[in-house]
């Protein structure tokens, strides 16, 4: 507020600091939904997918165990994150046989759409585009179409990834030493025992006013 003083002209009699909105937009924020452990079980391929968010919250960081009938079981380890010279979210991949793998993410409608180029460990050139869809909070319908090898079209494939439950949890209450189950309830408190009525006090004749014979 300003206040105009004849000698002085205007001044400020009051004010107030209003807080800066934050324009920060976590680019990871579309991510978090992959986070966890994912199982995918196909006539041909089945996969262990975990992923979590790492240590300096920047990246999502995981590791894929894929098992197909020709090719065993491989590991692969991933890691998404934020291309700033891009202005995109990236992924990058690289398997146990030497082979490696990237490319750039684009947030669509209920999920992510990844064109995906790489190498494998025998030097063969491959690219793919993904589409990852979300249903609800447990399940991702992953479509992988336009898929090359060196320059060799590859049948399009459509798998679904189901969220991992929890493991159970268990509760056991030992038996204590008589062979029963522990009982879970509270002993009865003890009611004191009542002190037994005191005597009643006699006086004994002192030797001053015993008879004498």
């Amino acid at each position: 507020v300003l206040v105009k003083d004849p000698a002085e002209g205007w001044l400020i009699a009051s004010s107030r600091e209003i807080a800066a909105k934050s324009t920060y937009v976590d680019p990871l924020e579309g991510l978090y939904p992959l986070e966890g452990d994912w199982i995918l079980q196909g006539d041909h391929m089945q996969m262990e997918l975990s992923l979590a968010l790492s240590n300096s919250g920047r990246f999502l960081v995981g590791n894929a165990f894929t098992s197909t009938p020709d090719a065993g079981t491989m590991e692969t380890e991933i890691r998404i994150g934020f291309d700033p010279s891009a202005n995109q979210v990236r992924w990058w991949s690289f398997d146990e046989q030497g082979g490696f793998g990237q490319g750039p993410w684009q947030a669509i409608e209920n999920g992510w759409l990844v064109r995906s180029s790489g190498v494998t460990a025998d030097g063969e050139v491959s690219a793919a585009i993904q589409r990852l869809t979300f249903e609800g909070n447990d399940t991702i319908l992953w479509d992988s179409t336009d898929r090359f090898l060196n320059g060799v079209a590859q049948p399009d494939l459509q798998l679904r990834l189901v969220r991992r439950p929890p493991a159970p949890s268990f509760s056991f209450v030992g038996p204590d030493d008589s062979g029963e189950p522990e009982s879970t309830e509270p002993a009865p408190a003890e009611t004191p025992a009542e002190a037994p009525a005191a005597a009643p006090e006699t006086t004994s004749p002192s030797s001053t006013n015993a008879p004498k014979p």
